[in-house]
């Protein structure tokens, strides 16, 4: 599903900026403090993350705490959260890189990307915010 949004979403973006993503030409990464991070999507010109975070890998917000939502994982809730949390800021303190996340259970049953394209240029036109990311 990740690949087929942000095809989507590649057919606005793409004809304005250099993107990247694991289907068309690979995922943009950069090695950081804590490790090599891997961008789901990446404008590189506005230096812009673009995550599609499904709600099992990435702990949603129906999960309390303490669950254990990723079945092949022992993290808990809180800690798959953190560590979002914590990629997110440390991209953004060494690269300037901001994140915008895609939540998988936030894109209506019709798709209708008109409204997630004017988030994400509404976010690439907002320089203040960092990230939209809020668990």
């Amino acid at each position: 599903m990740s690949q087929y949004v942000f095809n989507k979403i590649d057919e606005y973006f793409s004809n304005k900026y250099k993107t990247y993503f694991a289907t068309k030409n690979g995922e943009f990464g950069k090695l950081t403090s804590i490790g090599y991070k891997k961008i789901d999507y990446y404008i590189a010109e506005e230096k812009i993350a673009i995550e599609y975070n499904g709600e099992i890998f990435h702990a949603g917000k129906n999960f309390e705490d303490e669950d254990k939502p990723n079945p092949w994982s022992e993290e808990t809730a809180f800690e798959i959260r953190n560590n979002d949390r914590e990629r997110y800021q440390v991209l953004f303190d060494e690269f300037n890189i901001r994140t915008f996340v895609i939540w998988e259970n936030e894109l209506d049953t019709n798709h209708n990307f008109s409204i997630l394209i004017d988030n994400i240029q509404n976010f690439i036109n907002n320089k203040n915010i960092k990230t939209n990311y809020n668990l």
